[in-house]
């Protein structure tokens, strides 16, 4: 499963489920250098957490065609397979 590649992968791979307050708590005990968001808009716990500085850099990759607008999104990362084709 996904889950476990990333516990063979990682330093740390943590579960909180849909408990805000908990998943707010560990973001902020680990003390983060970098925090990578791999999408902000599908799932409103992500959503509402987006909003809020867990570490000095933080990193939306594209999972919706359009940025989230979240201004604690210091980097928004998308790429060309990513994007929707402009028609001429």
């Amino acid at each position: 499963t996904l889950t476990t590649e990333f516990h063979t992968v990682s330093d740390g791979a943590y579960e909180v489920g849909y408990d805000s307050r908990a998943a707010r708590t560990l973001l902020m005990s680990l003390e983060l250098d970098c925090l990578v968001f791999a999408e902000a808009m599908n799932e409103a716990i992500v959503y509402s957490l987006g909003y809020q500085r867990f570490a000095p850099v933080q990193v939306l990759v594209m999972g919706s065609p359009v940025t989230s607008g979240i201004p604690t999104f210091d980097y928004f990362l998308s790429g060309d397979l990513l994007e929707h084709v402009r028609p001429s």
